[in-house]
This record gives C-alpha cells, sequence and structure tokens, in this order.
C-alpha cells in the first residue's frame, strides 16, 4: 500500500511511552500464559468502560514523559509514522461524516503506550491490547500488539494494523451516537442476551472500519484526508485481520473448545462478513447488526 507519508500530523495523537519495549511482554505472555489464552479472546472493545479494567497503576515502574507527537523527529519509521497516518485519517473521515450528517461530535483522544498506565476506566498494560475508553474518549494502542497479530494470529500485511486502529474509533463513533450506552443499559437490563449485544456491537465496530476502509483511493481524497493508494490485496489483509480476532479462532488457537455460549465479538466468518459489509456499501446505516434482536 502506497501511502502519503507527510500527511499532517493529529492533534489528539500522544505519546505516553516510556522508551521500554511493551511489545516483548505481550509477545512472550504473562505469567506463564500464551497472549492467546489471556488477552486476545477479549480483544478490541474491552475497555469500553462498561468492563473497567483494573488498576495496573501500582505495578508500573518508571515514569510516563508524554513525548510531542507533533514533532516528526520524535517518530521511528515506519510503524509510528504509519500509525498517525492512518490516526489522522481515521479522525479526519469522521468529522467529515458527523459535518455532512448535521449531528455534534467530538473527537476521541488516541494514546499510546508501552508499560501500565492509568486511564480512566483503570489500569493499562501491554497486555490488555488496543482498547476504547468511553470514560475519557480515548483510544490506547501498545504498538506491539502488531506484531502479535502477526507472529500468532496470522494477521499479516500492512493494512492489518489500519482495520485495528479503524475498529477502535468506530467504538468512539459508536459512544458519540448513544449506541454503547443503550447497550449497557440494555445488558444490565436483560443480562441473558449480554453477550450477544456485546457481539453486535463488536460486529457494527467491523463494519464501520469498512465503511471507512472504502473511502480510500488512488485519487486524492477530499479535504483534509490523506492521499493512499489502497489495493484489493490490502482489503484482504484487513479481512484476514478481522478474521483473525473471530471469538472461534481464538479459542481454537488457545487449545480450547468453540462455546458459542461464551462469546463476545463474534465468529471469524462474522467480522469478515461485516467489514466487507461497510466496505461494499460505504454507507453507515448499512451497518445495523441490532436488527432482529
Amino acid at each position: 500500500m502506497k501511502w502519503d507519508k507527510t500527511a499532517a500530523r493529529n492533534k489528539n495523537l500522544k505519546d505516553r511511552r516510556t522508551g521500554g519495549r511493551g511489545g516483548g511482554a505481550v509477545a512472550g505472555g504473562v505469567g506463564g500464559f500464551s497472549i492467546l489464552g489471556i488477552l486476545l479472546y477479549l480483544v478490541f472493545g474491552i475497555g469500553d468502560g462498561s468492563n473497567p479494567i483494573p488498576d495496573a497503576g501500582a505495578i508500573s515502574g518508571g515514569q510516563v514523559v508524554e513525548r510531542s507527537i507533533d514533532d516528526p523527529t520524535t517518530l521511528d519509521e515506519p510503524v509510528e509514522v504509519y500509525v498517525n497516518a492512518i490516526v489522522s485519517d481515521v479522525a479526519d473521515f469522521w468529522v467529515d461524516t458527523f459535518a455532512d450528517y448535521g449531528v455534534a461530535y467530538n473527537e476521541p483522544s488516541f494514546v499510546l503506550y508501552d508499560t501500565p498506565i492509568n486511564t480512566a476506566c483503570g489500569g493499562a498494560t501491554a497486555a490488555i491490547g488496543p482498547h476504547y475508553c468511553a470514560l475519557n474518549s480515548t483510544v490506547y494502542l501498545e504498538l506491539g500488539f502488531f506484531d502479535v497479530m502477526e507472529r500468532q494470529l496470522g494477521a499479516t500485511g500492512d493494512f492489518a494494523p489500519a482495520y485495528v486502529i479503524a475498529h477502535e474509533y468506530a467504538h468512539h463513533v459508536q459512544s458519540e451516537l448513544g449506541i454503547s450506552g443503550w447497550v449497557r443499559e440494555e445488558s444490565a437490563r436483560n443480562p441473558r442476551i449480554r453477550n450477544e449485544l456485546s457481539i453486535r456491537l463488536e460486529l457494527q465496530a467491523d463494519c464501520l472500519a469498512g465503511v471507512w476502509a472504502s473511502g480510500l483511493s488512488s485519487s486524492a481524497s477530499q479535504g483534509t484526508r490523506t492521499i493512499w493508494n489502497v489495493t484489493e490485496e490490502d482489503i484482504r489483509e484487513a479481512i484476514n485481520a478481522a478474521a483473525s480476532v473471530g471469538d472461534d479462532r481464538i479459542q481454537a488457537q488457545s487449545g480450547g473448545r468453540i462455546n458459542k455460549e461464551s462469546w463476545t465479538h463474534g465468529s471469524s466468518e462474522q467480522r469478515m462478513q461485516w467489514f466487507l459489509q461497510g466496505y461494499r456499501t460505504a454507507d453507515t446505516e448499512q451497518c445495523e447488526t441490532f436488527d432482529g434482536l
């Protein structure tokens, strides 16, 4: 995939890394358990505010120093600049989309970290993976997660991280529209369908990520959006990434039995289908995953 490395820096992207190798802790597992067994079954959406992450501040070592993401000299090629470009484009896309509908919209923050940090939803460690916290409208990302996706889940290619980022931003969109709050209320009112509601929320985020991806092209983008050249191979990489974090795939790879009753994010097939639904229709209104509930 070709992309414009001169894209403007996103003002809401903050680097809170200490310089440690957070990815190593993820890849190696925690407490002797595989990352597949303790992290990825809950990845994408764990920090939406409904399941606050346990406070890990007490085990944080070292001081968190926030570096300016606006200064290109603080960004190492290629992953940091690439993440910045994706974040900027996804952010601009949703600002423009909400403006088109005349709906008020507050932009989220995006934080890179590599050691345990405190968030409004509790403590965040590298083992948690990417997550969105609705309590402070912030996406948290430990860059080592992308290595885990590639080495342990087979989610290869440069567009797999783009899918992850777009999915987490979609959780903010759901929060802004009141969808996440409605799901929490319904889950409390009817615990019997809590997992089903969670699955539909996650599949909708996949669909919204697909809507974003559909707007990328080799021609100059509209407004402030970046110039991209997205190929069919890139979309296949995104689909593969969506499949790699399906509940059934993760359960199988972690050595457990396939138990649909415990799913919270949907099967690999469902996640692929809903990403493609958004990508092919380019229409947010085609992401109604709650029909027939």
